[in-house]
Parts: C-alpha cells; structure tokens; sequence
C-alpha cells in the first residue's frame, strides 16, 4: 500500500487507500439489471470491487490488464462495511487514469437531464392516466388500443422517474460528499502527475 488517508464524517466511506501491483484473481461478477458491469479483483492483498459503468470502461480492458500482470496502481474508498470500492486505476505508463467523470461534469449532466425527464414522466402520466380511463369506459374490443397507449406511457413514466431518482442522486452525492470526492481527485491528480514525470 503506498498511501493511507483517514477520512472523517464520510457517510459511505472512512479511508483512502492507495494500491499498487498487478490485478490478481480478477472476476466478472454475477450482475443484477440495476448494478451492470461489477467485477472483483484483488490488489495489494486487497479483495476490490468495481463497477464499470461508472469507471467508463470494460471487463475485458481490466481483463488485458490482469492477464498481462500490468502494475497498476489505484484509488480506493474503505466503506464503513471493511469492504473496497474502486474509484480510479492508472496502469503503469499510462497518461490517463480508468477513473468515472469528474464530479462538476456529472453534476451538470444531471442538471441538463432533469427538465426532460421531468417533461417525459409527466406526458407519461398524463397519458397514461387517459389512455387507461377511456379503456376502462370503452366496453370492447376497441379499448386494446387505448391498453397499449397506456402501458407505453407507463413504461416512459417509470423510466422517467429512474432518471430523475439517478439525477438527484448525482446531485445529492456531490453535495453530501464533497470533501472526500475533492480528496479522492487531488490523490489521483498527484499519481498521475508522478507517473508523468517519471517518478
């Protein structure tokens, strides 16, 4: 481990740890439809887990990097739990880390996203909210149209509503856990910096 920081009044995590060496025992693991893309790996004697839509890449990236016994070194969160959560991973001679979006980017994404979603779910509503009262009012077979309308608008509502709940929950992530995501980029920002000047 080449560096530990302490963190306090984190409510996910309570330490930084810094790893280094090559990925051992890495796995793809058994995913929901909700939590796609999570593997495990161990590093530095660490079992740690990732999860890949939000580190903007791919199992088989990780699995090129394990296979060749690429030192790596990487970010990781202590959560209250013992267990660890990849945050980033810089492979040796890389400029660039496998590291989610900056913070600032995600938030504004999350801004620009809700108006819409906010639209969507209430068109959604709306119309789904008409189309099953003229089914129900229609007594025959001509109130199939109005079912599938229906379940269409459903489908966009409750889409609509995932995307708003996802978006306040950037929004409230960045906001809650602003000094430990700020700590979490500056120790990248420092490896990354070495790792350029050949240090």
């Amino acid at each position: 481990m080449k560096e530990l920081i302490s963190i306090k009044r984190d409510r996910r995590a309570r330490a930084i740890k810094v790893l280094e060496g090559p990925l051992d025992n890495f796995r793809v693991a058994i995913t929901t439809s909700m939590d796609i893309g999570r593997v495990r790996f161990a590093l530095d004697g660490i079992v740690v887990d990732a999860r890949l839509r939000e580190q903007n890449t791919s199992p088989e990236t990780l699995q090129a990097l394990a296979d060749q016994r690429t030192p790596v070194l990487a970010g990781v969160f202590e959560r209250h739990d013992g267990t660890h959560t990849l945050e980033w991973l810089l492979p040796q001679g890389a400029q660039q880390p496998i590291a989610p979006e900056p913070t600032q980017v995600r938030v504004e994404k999350a801004w620009r996203s809700l108006p819409r979603a906010l639209r969507l779910a209430a068109a959604g509503g709306l119309i789904g909210a008409g189309a099953f009262f003229l089914a129900l009012q229609i007594k025959s077979v001509w109130n199939l149209p109005f079912l599938i309308v229906g379940a269409l608008a459903t489908a966009t509502l409750i889409f609509s509503l995932l995307q708003i709940s996802f978006s306040f929950s950037t929004l409230w992530e960045s906001f809650s856990r602003r000094r430990t995501l700020r700590l979490m980029a500056s120790v990248m920002m420092k490896y990354c910096g070495a790792q350029a000047h050949g240090h």
